[in-house]
């Protein structure tokens, strides 16, 4: 795609006085680094001149606490430059239009519309006031009486017990019964029906009653929240929700997300002049406010219907949005949500907004919040979003466009900052992007779904109009064809391959859909696709079949589809493969104001350049790389290639199950930690090398010599267990025992612990690499993303050898970084691939 222009710019809107890059910056602590005060005028020039902005900066320089500051002195400086030439154009078009009128009329008109303008900004700050005082004294009266309690007494008497009650006395069975007679709802969506405005054009798992509701929302907007969208506001994106989580932290650092000490104000915090941004009219009364914050996530974060959240946790999360949208229509059979407002009284849906806007608040801030006011987080994050400055989310909710759509967000002149961007291993950015739009799909699940169309076709056949019934039987031949192209290579496969080796093949698309039968190659794939999201048809056989499930005659119908094949099923997976992200970032490049890509490993650059900016001039970035904050001499980095005993140290995938070399290592480690206090991270390659290693340690000793000097602790498979196992392992450090001298953790590369988390100081005095977490060259997919990367334009001739190879440096850079070491990492990750 060819760069727009309209969407980066060397110069402001006409008229508008550009603002000049400040040389300090309201940083919280009293003199930033060097390196810190140069990225945060890098960040804050690109956003001036809308620019894309590539920024490394190694973990544990402050990074976030830079962007933060950077990204939001801009945009309070552009709040104040907007809202004076405002004024300043409106009293030009006034006076030219009242040439003849006295000089008194112009200043009455103008102090009119200045006041009108006060009234209307008061009334804002005084409601978020409000909202402040009230969670103040919330605060308050939890620790009066014991929050825990409380919360525990309300739950107790909340909205689903009292929805409980009311189904109980009208005969209600519960929430999952639905009558025989409302299959109706189970007919595919007519199209045309669900298209118009832009909550209708989201996620087509998305129900009309649920798109009702959401522009039900919209309708109790005031003019201001219509019109704030328009306003730049900052989207920070990470990868996990333990970042963002982190940076709400960081927030609260720093002089906007607080109410100065010293204002006469109750409202008034400290500001930042920028040179550039005309001294403000409203200097008088203006005050500036906490900086209105919003983080996003999934239901799955923020959901307090508990109903729901155990379906989430019996049947997954796709289950649990299901049962999310199925508890918003107004059924009176099946029971609403009792945390979503009715659509007729929206008050306590806007209150609790302005409780999130009032005061900076992480996730389980916010979920706290909403069992205490018995009101959804899930819906009232996206209502808070058009006021807010600052919105958080992970990764997949903005590089998806679908996923925009449907929360409403338009990112048209916003600014996007996008951390933890760098190369890294599993995921970087260009690995969220392409994974977020390829899929899997197994033979059995291929399976499961013919039945299910089979029997929802003869259930409905004499009910669906014709457009209906065609596009029905063209889903049923498409599955069927690419059953009958799974099941004839596994087939293949077994007559000609070893049982125990894995086979993968590579299909174009032409060259699969050759290969089907029935005539499902002559079908408009393109076409079906756009019915399925008009229709909403997979949902409404998924929802079909669900109701089914409770019939195991209709059950056993649905499961008898399922061909016995010479293969498991199970055992074999088609997956479509994204090999171009560019084409899916070109939406945010096109709309967004800014973009600013920051890491702590963003080399090499030429990746970015070519995998995701293919078409943009070199002139519209700015870049900056930042060297470490401590000094060479307080870091020791070594190559270790040999154990005590003499033993090479080979960590390849086949000798790692080697119990010599396990013995080994132990023995190495158990002397290194005789010699350093405190904290040691152990990282390897992977939970089963984890898994082999604890049982061969187990045997000879080893694990009990370690534990007997420092406490062990072990990275979690379950994200709900990593912050309890951090909390240990600091308290294991801090108590520092007469017997032991600190903890160790072992953590696996690319997991939990990997990324993200500071060990700083006495947490992390040592860190030890096991190996290199190199990734499977036989594999299909990574020989055809190399290939693909090597055909691009102005690619190196080795392209993807480096595409290859960069991902384990980084994967190094990222993990020692946390830990202070990142710069001297590169000489020594290179010397150990040769």
């Amino acid at each position: 795609m060819a760069w727009s222009a309209g969407s980066f710019k060397d110069e402001p809107s006409a008229g508008i006085p550009p603002l000049d890059t400040p040389e300090t910056f309201p940083f919280p602590y009293a003199k930033p680094y060097d390196i810190q005060v140069q990225l945060m005028q890098v960040v804050f020039e690109a956003i001036e001149n809308g620019k894309i902005a590539i920024v490394e900066s190694p973990t544990g320089t402050g990074k976030s606490l830079t962007l933060l500051t950077s990204t939001l002195t801009w945009l309070k400086a552009n709040e104040k430059r907007l809202r004076e030439h405002s004024l300043t154009e409106f009293e030009k078009r006034l006076r030219e239009a009242g040439a003849d009128d006295p000089p008194w009329v112009i200043q009455h008109s103008l102090q009119s519309h200045l006041q009108d303008l006060k009234s209307k900004e008061s009334a804002n700050l005084e409601r978020l006031a409000r909202a402040r005082e009230r969670e103040l004294q919330r605060r308050r009266d939890a620790s009066l009486i014991g929050f825990g309690g409380r919360v525990k007494r309300q739950r107790i008497q909340g909205p689903e017990a009292s929805t409980a009650r009311k189904a109980a006395s009208t005969g209600h069975k519960g929430n999952s019964e639905v009558a025989a007679d409302d299959d109706d709802q189970f007919l595919p969506t007519d199209i045309g029906s669900s298209r118009g405005s832009r909550v209708d054009q989201g996620d087509d798992n998305i129900s009309d009653e649920v798109k009702a509701l959401l522009r039900q929302f919209k309708t109790n907007f005031t003019e201001e929240e219509d019109t704030a969208e328009e306003r730049p506001k900052i989207f920070y994106t990470s990868r996990t929700h333990t970042q963002l989580r982190q940076l709400a932290s960081e927030l609260l650092k720093t002089t906007f997300a607080s109410i100065s000490q010293e204002s006469d104000s109750p409202l008034e915090m400290p500001t930042t002049s920028v040179k550039g941004a005309p001294t403000n009219r409203f200097q008088d009364d203006h005050v500036d406010i906490p900086t209105r914050m919003v983080p996003l996530a999934s239901r799955r974060q923020l959901c307090i219907n508990e109903k729901v959240q155990a379906i989430g946790k019996a049947k997954g999360d796709d289950r649990l949005n299901e049962a999310c949208l199925d508890l918003q229509k107004s059924d009176a059979k099946k029971g609403r949500c009792p945390y979503l407002p009715p659509k007729d009284n929206q008050d306590a849906m806007l209150d609790y907004r302005d409780q999130i806007l009032a005061v900076p608040k992480d996730i389980e801030d916010i979920v706290q919040l909403g069992k205490q006011v018995k009101v959804c987080p899930y819906y009232a994050t996206r209502n808070s979003v058009k006021q807010a400055e600052l919105v958080t989310m992970p990764y997949n909710l903005i590089l998806q466009k679908s996923a925009r759509d449907t929360m409403g967000i338009s990112l048209k002149d916003q600014i996007v900052v996008v951390d933890e961007a760098h190369m890294s291993f599993p995921k970087d950015l260009i690995d969220t992007l392409l994974s977020l739009h390829s899929v899997s799909v197994s033979l059995e699940r291929l399976e499961i779904a013919l039945g299910q169309l089979d029997v929802y076709l003869r259930k409905f056949k004499n009910r669906l109009k014709p457009e209906h019934s065609l596009h029905v039987k063209q889903m049923a031949a498409m599955v069927r064809g690419l059953i009958e192209v799974a099941s004839a290579w596994a087939a293949q496969d077994i007559d000609n391959s070893p049982s125990d080796t894995a086979k993968e093949e590579l299909f174009r698309i032409n060259d699969l859909t050759n290969r089907m039968k029935g005539g499902a190659d002559q079908i408009n794939i393109v076409s079906l696709c756009q019915y399925l999201k008009d229709s909403q048809l997979a949902r409404k056989i998924s929802g079909y079949a669900e109701k089914l499930m409770s019939d195991s005659a209709d059950a056993k119908m649905i499961k008898s589809k399922q061909p016995a094949g010479k293969m498991e099923s199970s055992r074999v997976t088609l997956r479509y493969m994204l090999l171009n992200p560019a084409e899916h970032f070109q939406s945010i490049i096109d709309e967004a104001r800014c973009i600013v890509l920051a890491g702590g490993t963003m080399e090499p650059l030429s990746d970015f350049y070519l995998q995701l900016f293919p078409s943009i001039p070199r002139t519209r970035f700015s870049n900056l790389s930042c060297a470490h904050v401590i000094p060479r001499e307080n870091l020791l980095t070594q190559i270790i290639l040999q154990g005590p005993s003499k033993k090479e140290f080979e960590f390849k995938f086949d000798k790692r199950g080697d119990p010599s070399l396990l013995v080994e290592l132990g023995t190495l480690l158990t002397n290194i930690i005789n010699l350093i206090p405190d904290g040691v991270v152990i990282f390897l390659p992977s939970y089963s090398f984890l898994a082999k290693l604890k049982e061969v340690w187990h045997g000879n000793g080893t694990l009990n010599r370690l534990d007997t000097k420092k406490k062990l602790f072990f990275e979690p498979q379950s994200s709900a267990e990593v912050d309890s196992t951090l909390t240990q392992y600091a308290d294991a450090i801090a108590r520092n025992e007469s017997k032991r001298t600190g903890a160790i953790m072992f953590a696996v590369v690319g997991g939990k612990l990997s990324e993200g988390i500071n060990f700083s100081d006495q947490l992390g005095r040592c860190v030890v690499m096991v190996g290199l977490p190199f990734a499977n060259m036989g594999s299909v997919e990574l020989r055809e993303r190399m290939k693909y990367v090597e055909g691009l334009p102005n690619a190196g001739k080795n392209a993807g050898q480096e595409l290859y190879e960069v991902s384990i440096r980084a994967s190094k850079a990222n993990i020692v970084g946390t830990h202070g070491l990142a710069e001297p990492l590169h000489a020594s990750c290179e010397s150990v691939n040769r």
